[in-house]
């Protein structure tokens, strides 16, 4: 028998967690068995790398701390005694040096590299998601930024980058180009600004990144072109930047003796003039904004410029027209550059039976084809949004078809579009599964 204090638990519903208490509880359950303890031992203990590239980057750093100098950048271990000169960004080696030499006191130098290996790039990782979760929360919302998370932390070509070992500057090429397309994709003469910076630190890492960098720079170009004056802070806020910022972060990782001398695979005056002709095209562009009246004016007027900076690039460096490896020795092309993996074009791919690029190819197709579509006929005001994730992602999977290196920052686009789409899912499978955006009307609903 029920005392008359019992409470009518009849008719009391069962508890239920909370939309965003789930959301975390898959992101914690997500970063958690991302990587198995076995692969973070291996990587602490035995220095378990990716491919070659990461024990090169290893060596670099372990170097660097031993007392090489931070302008000298041979490798000395590879065609000895007299080395092979490397490109390799110092800005990349720094924070892992860093990260040793605070670490070496403690655990002796052998333990400090491994754990250097295993730990920065999930702090990488981490950086990553804090940016991503921020662009994407900005346009639909907090539910629909962690489900970006979680999509991040399933999709394998992504979380490749950020595994214990893989030290290489692919991951921070990653999060620059990820910042880019949020700049893009914000507008504005701040965001307009930090896109030049970003730009300028991707391209200081390495150069893999110029396809998407120049689709971003022209994107802010064609939009001022149609819209005008409006749109005009974040194409001027990008060139400018850019143009202070590339030979800033170049002078502080060159020695002075090499400042005139051009490289065709690293950050030199042939790229340097493209960013320098970029930023004065912005400048030129803005003094004469008032005077181009109509699109077609702004368009013949930065066509005009465009093709000068063009001109000017194949006329002083015709010889990086033809690749970043031009010049390369024949020993370091065939022994390092053409056994790495992300040199590999999917044809040889599937000659040798290595199927495991498949979780690469479709998922970055699919989500291509779904930008496309919602960029045209979606919700206006997300047409632009999905409008730069599908120009970051089209060029990345037909180069990834040539060099499989191609897949690497389309793979980090690849959560800006899935993220809405499994919200969409949700919300059409129960309507109370993610609630609205704070601030936003709840939908009325339909009338019977």
């Amino acid at each position: 028998m029920l005392s008359a204090a019992a409470p009518d638990l009849a008719g009391a519903r069962p508890a239920r967690l909370s939309p965003n208490l789930l959301l975390w509880l898959l992101v914690a359950v997500s970063a958690l068995t991302l990587v198995t303890p076995a692969e973070i031992l291996a990587t602490v203990d035995h220095l378990s790398v990716r491919d070659t590239d990461d024990a090169m980057r290893l060596a670099e750093v372990r170097d660097l701390v031993m007392g090489q100098g931070w302008f000298d950048n041979t490798q000395y271990r590879f065609v000895p005694p007299e080395g092979v000169p490397s490109h390799w960004s110092r800005l990349v080696d720094a924070p892992m040096a860093a990260l040793l030499l605070l670490l070496t006191p403690l655990t002796g130098q052998a333990l400090a590299l491994g754990l250097t290996a295993a730990f920065w790039p999930p702090v990488l990782l981490t950086l990553y998601a804090v940016v991503l979760h921020r662009g994407v929360r900005t346009d639909f919302g907090p539910q629909t930024a962690m489900l970006a998370i979680v999509a991040a932390l399933q999709t394998f070509g992504l979380t490749l980058q950020f595994a214990p070992g893989r030290v290489d500057h692919h991951n921070v090429q990653l999060f620059a180009m990820l910042g880019l397309a949020l700049c893009v994709i914000r507008g504005g003469g701040r965001a307009g600004t930090v896109a030049g910076l970003v730009t300028a630190l991707s391209l200081a890492v390495g150069l893999e990144a110029l396809p998407f960098i120049a689709v971003g720079a022209l994107f802010l170009m064609i939009d001022w072109v149609r819209r005008g004056r409006e749109r005009l802070p974040a194409f001027l806020g990008f060139g400018a930047s850019l143009a202070v910022a590339a030979p800033f972060l170049y002078a502080l990782q060159t020695a002075p003796h090499l400042w005139p001398v051009a490289a065709c695979d690293a950050l030199s005056p042939p790229w340097l003039w493209l960013a320098a002709g970029g930023g004065l095209t912005a400048l030129t562009c803005a003094a004469t904004d008032r005077r181009l009246a109509t699109p077609r004016a702004r368009l013949a007027f930065a066509g005009m410029l465009g093709i000068l900076v063009v001109a000017g690039f194949a006329a002083f460096y015709p010889a990086c027209l033809g690749g970043p490896f031009t010049g390369m020795p024949r020993l370091v092309k065939e022994k390092w550059l053409d056994t790495v993996n992300e040199m590999i074009s999917l044809r040889s791919f599937v000659a040798q039976q290595r199927w495991e690029i498949f979780a690469f190819y479709p998922s970055l197709l699919v989500a291509s084809v779904v930008a496309t579509v919602r960029a045209h006929r979606g919700a206006p005001e997300h047409r632009r949004y999905f409008a730069v994730a599908a120009l970051f992602l089209w060029p990345g999977l037909a180069i990834g078809i040539v060099q499989f290196r191609g897949t690497y920052i389309p793979m980090g686009i690849l959560p800006l579009v899935a993220a809405p789409v499994f919200a969409r899912a949700i919300a059409l499978a129960g309507p109370s599964a993610i609630p609205p955006r704070a601030g936003s009307a709840p939908r009325p609903s339909p009338s019977r």
